[in-house]
């Protein structure tokens, strides 16, 4: 991961680099033939150690990736050696549709890395439909068949209250320095640039911080199994 450019190129830094973290830990679970679903950009594939690694997306705009919704996967059953679904549930309208859908193409065995927040702001709206505690999670997953193998937090208030300030920053500087910008591109790079210290004081601070806020949760990651004796549906 180029830390430069997470660090002075990008307002969302604390919570990219806690996702990176995380990914990376987990990232050996992801073999053999591998669904992304709901993979956007694709922005964690190259730690992913996956045989062939296959995205899908609602309106795709990279022409290899599969046209489809969570809610209906244009895969047979037992298609996949695993599978990942990052910040997606919370914009499916029946997430528990969505979970069997995974569970369906995976072959027993098969894993599931899968990441939610529960503390975020609207966004993709009109499509976003919920939040989860780590308790409706494990719910979810578990209903759907699977087997829990680890959950952690994406993170605690006060990587929250970083991520939220540098971009609320980032939104002013916009505004204070569109005069002085003869392009957006400039504008907006100057103002993520100049933002990168306050990224650089979270990176320092957040992971002692939030040993102090064990009760707020900004997200989670999650990692589950579908059993070797599951039936297929």
């Amino acid at each position: 991961m180029n830390y430069f450019a997470l660090i002075f190129a990008n307002v969302f830094c604390l919570e990219k680099a806690a996702h990176h973290r995380l990914l990376k830990r987990h990232a050996a679970a992801l073999t053999g033939k591998l669904l992304d679903a709901g993979c956007g950009h694709k922005p964690y594939a190259y730690l992913i150690p996956c045989r062939e690694y296959i995205g899908m997306e609602m309106n795709p705009k990279n022409p290899e990736d599969v046209n489809g919704s969570l809610l209906d996967i244009p895969f047979p059953a037992a298609t996949f050696d695993s599978a990942m679904c990052l910040e997606v549930l919370e914009h499916v309208p029946a997430p528990a549709k969505g979970a069997a859908e995974l569970f369906r193409v995976l072959k027993p065995g098969g894993h599931l890395y899968a990441t939610v927040p529960q503390m975020w702001y609207n966004h993709y709206e009109p499509y976003d439909f919920q939040r989860f505690t780590n308790f409706g999670l494990k719910l979810l997953l578990e209903q759907a068949g699977f087997e829990i193998l680890q959950m952690e937090r994406t993170g605690g208030f006060w990587r929250f209250l970083f991520v939220r300030t540098t971009e609320t920053t980032y939104r002013i500087l916009r505004v204070v320095l569109f005069p002085l910008a003869v392009h957006n591109r400039t504008r907006n790079a100057v103002c993520r640039f100049l933002c990168g210290p306050l990224n650089l004081l979270g990176l320092l601070l957040v992971p002692l911080l939030d040993c102090f806020s064990k009760r707020d949760h900004l997200g989670w990651v999650v990692l589950v199994r579908k059993p070797q004796t599951a039936v297929q549906p």
